[in-house]
Parts: structure tokens; sequence; C-alpha cells
């Protein structure tokens, strides 16, 4: 029987078996290509090598198919910014008056005011000053005009259009002493009107450097502020339920049965004239101290902290979820001498011999661990007339101990220098943070080392400008001071701000100087910047106070926000210059 014989095994039977095989299905085939029945039986012809060849090269082909995929995708597909995400930040103190009029020192209201207001101008994340609300902006010939024009359709916060009438009364509202606005002295000289609902006119008698900055202050909406008296300004409830045209509009805020603000939520403005932000919500918890708020940074209640202090950069630093963030600021930490009540700092000769003591490098390096950069004077780079050219003090204890000599101050054998039965003490008053009050003690083991006793006065920072400052309460003052956008040295130096609540910590008071600061604010940049520099030269020649360094502002948030980009900060709230920019949610998208 057929069935029952045995197989041959011999290579040449099967050979010949498969030809016939061949030759029979080919016979049988209607077409000499093979279908796709007939395909996969293909594997009934193929030796395991070969068939073993043909996984491979399948393999091959796949892989190379995603490798071109993935490369084409990398390449034209890529991740950007979409809309959605909650930002939560800690900071400190709370807001009292959420308006671009009445709050100056707060920097609670100012990052609220930063969020939901705008200007006819704004300082960018350069620091220079372009056009916000404005659409554009002309200067007469003789620098005395201001043409503005605001942009088309642009709307308040409620629906209702925002018209030049709007600025007319805001600025008109800080030039009426009723308000009580602390911007009050740097308007007096702005005549502003408005040409027609779009177009606003100011005038000014000579020509002025600060009609640009004076124009980014905060658009109060006309037709709510209309009917509150100014002498009930401060206790008008828009204070507290703000309407403006800025990147976010107050949603809700909560507060205690004490009317303490805990919180603000902000949320999208969906018609900002720059783009609407990526971000749902912006919102804001309030503790009252940077250990709290950083607490709340590292157990995730909140996604970021208004700023860190540098005790707390290590603890953030361990977290990989975290980064830190540093922006430029235009301030110098100096100490201020009171020449009044300290009569040894009367002596331009002492004051000299003391400071040339002050190892500087070395506070940067071993107290600020260089998170700072030293100052040389009060003009700082990004400033109009910053040179790093200036009158320079170098370390140098010889020549102070050898200057103290000369003039009268021996050291005794208690280590204390005296002239006469008068010993070289002064009390060295700063804010108690841990940097300040760290720099104060290396300043004072850095005079002691050439006999002078100092002692230091760490003031907490919600009595430092009433208990302090306001009443210039300190032989000598470890202070930081701002300078604006403007660049104006006027509030900080000249001889009217050398009381109360002006900044001229010094109490300096040189008439040239003066000169020089008031002509400044009435020519252009070039004119202002050779002023400027002429009026740093007498200044350090002078040397009322000692430039220490200038910090910088360390700001720490989560990784999941991005499109944060570090800058110039001219004050902490221009750290949101860019926070339309902000985004938390991705997308993907075709190039």
């Amino acid at each position: 029987m057929f069935f029952s014989r045995k197989k041959s095994s011999s290579p040449t039977s099967h050979d010949n078996r498969s030809l016939l095989d061949t030759d029979l299905v080919m016979s049988l085939a209607s077409s000499r290509r093979p279908s796709f029945k007939q395909l996969k039986h293909i594997p009934r012809f193929l030796s395991a090598k070969q068939r073993g060849l043909i996984k491979t090269c399948i393999a091959l082909i796949l892989v190379s198919a995603l490798a071109v995929t993935a490369k084409f995708s990398s390449e034209h597909i890529r991740r950007v910014p979409a809309t959605g995400g909650d930002y939560i930040e800690a900071t400190i103190g709370e807001p009292h008056y959420i308006n671009p009029i009445l709050s100056v020192g707060n920097d609670a209201d100012n990052d609220l005011i930063k969020l939901l207001f705008a200007g006819l101008m704004r300082t960018d994340t350069a620091g220079a000053i372009v056009p916000d609300m404005a659409e554009k902006y002309e200067v007469s010939k003789d620098g005395k005009t201001y043409t503005f024009t605001l942009r088309e359709g642009l709307q308040w916060h409620d629906g209702t259009l925002v018209s030049a009438s709007d600025v007319v009364f805001t600025i008109h509202a800080i030039q009426n002493p009723a308000w009580k606005s602390p911007l009050y002295t740097r308007y007096r000289g702005l005549q502003i009107s408005s040409k027609d609902e779009r177009t606003i006119v100011v005038v000014v008698s000579e020509p002025s450097a600060v009609v640009l900055p004076a124009m980014t202050v905060g658009i109060l909406p006309e037709h709510l502020w209309q009917d509150v008296i100014p002498e009930n300004a401060l206790r008008a409830e828009l204070n507290i339920k703000p309407i403006g045209t800025g990147p976010f509009k107050l949603k809700n805020f909560s507060k205690d049965k004490l009317g303490a603000i805990h919180s603000v939520t902000l949320s999208r403005y969906d018609k900002y004239h720059l783009g609407a932000p990526h971000l749902d919500t912006m919102s804001f918890d309030y503790f009252a101290e940077y250990t709290e708020a950083v607490s709340a940074l590292l157990n995730r209640k909140v996604q970021g902290v208004s700023y860190l202090p540098t005790d707390s950069e290590q603890d953030v630093a361990k977290n990989v979820s975290l980064k830190v963030s540093r922006f430029h600021l235009p301030q110098y930490n100096a100490v201020f001498l009171n020449q009044t009540r300290q009569p040894a700092f009367a002596s331009l000769k002492v004051r000299t011999a003391l400071f040339q003591a002050i190892n500087i490098e070395k506070i940067l390096g071993d107290v600020l661990e260089n998170k700072g950069a030293p100052s040389y004077g009060p003009l700082l780079p990004g400033l109009v007339g910053f040179t790093p050219d200036v009158l320079r003090y170098p370390f140098d204890v010889t020549a102070a101990t050898e200057a103290l000599d000369a003039e009268g101050w021996k050291l005794g054998t208690d280590g204390i220098r005296t002239k006469k039965t008068t010993p070289l003490a002064f009390t060295l008053t700063t804010v108690d943070t841990k940097e300040l009050s760290a720099v104060a003690e290396a300043i004072k083991e850095d005079l002691g080392k050439i006999g002078v006793r100092v002692t230091v006065n760490a003031v907490p920072r919600q009595n430092i400008q009433k208990d302090v400052i306001r009443a210039r309460d300190y032989d000598a003052l470890l202070y930081g001071e701002i300078v604006g956008a403007d660049s104006d040295l006027y509030p900080f130096w000249h001889s009217s701000q050398s009381e109360g609540a002006g900044l001229n910590l010094a109490m300096w008071k040189n008439t040239v100087a003066d000169g020089m600061l008031d002509k400044a604010r009435t020519v252009g940049v070039e004119e202002r910047a050779k002023l400027y520099q002429s009026f740093q030269d007498v200044l350090l020649k002078d040397l009322p106070a000692w430039f220490i360094y200038s910090p910088t502002y360390p700001y720490a948030m989560t990784r999941t926000v991005k499109g944060l980009d570090p800058h110039l900060l001219y004050v902490p709230a221009d750290r949101f210059a860019d926070v339309q920019d902000w985004y938390i949610e991705t997308a993907f998208a075709w190039e």
C-alpha cells in the first residue's frame, strides 16, 4: 500500500519530489504571480535558515520605519503651551489696597496690581519702557508734549470699553491731595488731557525723562471710581474688589473673622490686549513668615514662593521637583551713615578708613555664597549712566588703621579706639532677616579687628519703616534701595528727601549734587547719563554711605510651571512681566 511504504531519507529523492511538487503547482496556477492564499503557504517551502533570514529582514524594516517616524516626528511635531493649569504662590503679608495709585510699598498689593491692572506703558523683561494699553506714542520736537493713542477695543474686566478719560481721571486723582496718593509728588508737573476717546496728551513745562515711566502706572476705571469721594478713597470697597485691564481678573478671596485676607484667586482674562494667558488661575496664599511659606512649597501645598530666603535655598535645591530662578535687581545694599547722630562719621577720613576695613569680597563669598555682586555706587548695570569706571575704595586694613591713628583715634588696652575719652563705637541697624543680619555681623567683625565697637540691632521687617527709617533713629543703617525703571536718583539722594518718608537715608545734603539731580529730570537720556555720572563722582568722593553689594532675587517654583524667563526686576512684582507666557499644560503641534 502507498501509505505503508517507508519514506526515503535520500536527498535525491527529496529534491526530486520538491521539483515535481513545484511543477504540479505551477501547471495548475492560472497566473505566474502567487495569490495571497498561496503566499501564506510559503513557509512550507522555506528552510529554517531562510525563515530566520526573512524574520530578521522584517525586524530591520520595522526598526528602520520606527526610526524614520521618530526622526520625522521630532523635526515636525513639538510640544507647545496649552490653555489650562492653576498656579498657587505663597507670599508674605496681605493685601490692603489693590489700587495702583494708593499702594506703593506693600509687595502683596503690588503683585496683584501687576496682574490686575495695566498702564499706558509698561516695563518689559529687558527693562525697556514700551507701549502697553497705548498702541503708540509720539513726542514733540521740543520734548514737551507726549501724545498717546490707546489700542482699539480695550475693555475693562467688567466689559466696559476703556477710553482716554479713564487715563485722565487716574492721573488727576494722583494729583489731587485729597486722594492721599503716595505718587503725588511724582506727577505734580504733568498736565494731562484727552483729545478724543483714544488720544491722551501730556504736556510738561520742560523736557522730562520721567514722563514715560510715569505712564506705567495702572489705570483706574472712571465709571466705577468717579462717584467715590476722594477723602473716602482709602475705604472704598474697590480697593479689595478691583476692576482693571490686566492679564488676570479677580475671581475670589478669603478672609478670617477679623478681616485679614488669607488668599486671593485670579482667573484668566481672555480679552487681555497682549494675548490671553495660558494659565486658568493664579492664586496667592498669605503667610506671616518666609519659613511658613517655604514649608508650604516643600510640602506641595503651593507651587511657588514669592521670595526664597538664603537659609532655605539648600532645602529647595534638594527637591528635584523644584527650581530656583535668579532675577537681577537694580538694588544696592548700603550702610547709610547718620552724621548728625554719630559725630565720628562727620570726618571724611574716618568714613573712608572704616569703609576700607570692610572685606566685601569675603562677605560675598562666605556670607552670601556668591549670590550677589559688589556695588560701587548707586548706578547699577541696566540703569541710565552706569559705568564700571568709578571711584573705588579697596580693602586695605593697613591704610585704615594708619588713617585712624592720624585722626587721633588711638587703640586702647581694651582693644577699642578712643579719641580723648570718646570711644569709636556705633550701632548698626538693619532688617531682621538672616541675610542682612549675617552681613551686619560680618561688618561688625571686620571693624572690630581695627578697634571699632559695633553693636548690631536687627529690627523686624514690619517695624523698620515706622520705628527706624521715618524717625531716622539709627547711627548707621544697613538697608537696600531699589532704583525704579526710570533710573531716577532724586528720591534717594536729593536733600529735600532727607526727612520723614524721604529715601535719602544718609540725610546727605550737597547743593551741587541737588542741582544735577534737578536737571537730570528735565533732559534727554544721553545728557541725563552724563549728569548721573558726575553726580556719582561727587557722591563717592564725599562717601555718605558705604556701598556693599547688589543682591539677586531668588524665586522658587515647581518645575511643572514653564515659560518663566529670569530678567531684570525693578520691583519684585516685575517677575510677572511675562506672566502671559507661563504655562503648565502642553499640546502637540505640527511645524
